[in-house]
């Protein structure tokens, strides 16, 4: 996935194309690039990109902004760049801040249940890309196999 379709990815989830927002999301893709130089190879832009990928398979439809997909955005940074989600409190309002700041927090905790709808569906995602991530590429048998 380009750095262009993670960006469409981030104005679909929130909804906006001002200066404010797009500078938090270009922000964002950077931390996301740190922490895969850093040496983690689960904070990369490939794992960004198979969370989203995933919740759009969990579910049909998303409200921008859409605190889940934003909490994707901010599980690896949010914890690395504790700024960024600060900043996303000042562009999205408190409420959205503390909202994806709640989700953030319970996937770091993933073996704690939860009864919230949207941990379960920002949890259930995260697992889902992380497998596949693991998993090698299926190859179509040639007809002499």
């Amino acid at each position: 996935m380009t750095v262009f379709a993670l960006m469409d990815e981030w104005i679909a989830c929130t909804g906006r194309t001002d200066d404010a927002w797009l500078g938090l999301g270009l922000d964002l893709l950077e931390a996301w690039q740190t922490g895969a130089e850093a040496g983690h190879p689960t904070h990369c832009q490939g794992h960004l990109a198979a969370v989203l990928a995933e919740l759009r398979t969990l579910r049909a439809v998303a409200v921008a902004p859409d605190p889940v997909a934003l909490a994707a955005w901010f599980h690896h940074c949010g914890r690395l760049h504790s700024s960024l989600l600060d900043r996303l409190a000042e562009v999205g309002g408190p409420a959205l801040g503390v909202r994806v700041g709640w989700l953030v927090r319970g996937l770091e905790a993933a073996g704690s249940r939860s009864e919230d709808p949207a941990a379960v569906l920002l949890l259930t995602a995260h697992r889902r890309a992380q497998v596949g991530s693991r998993l090698a590429p299926v190859r179509a048998a040639s007809p002499d196999q």
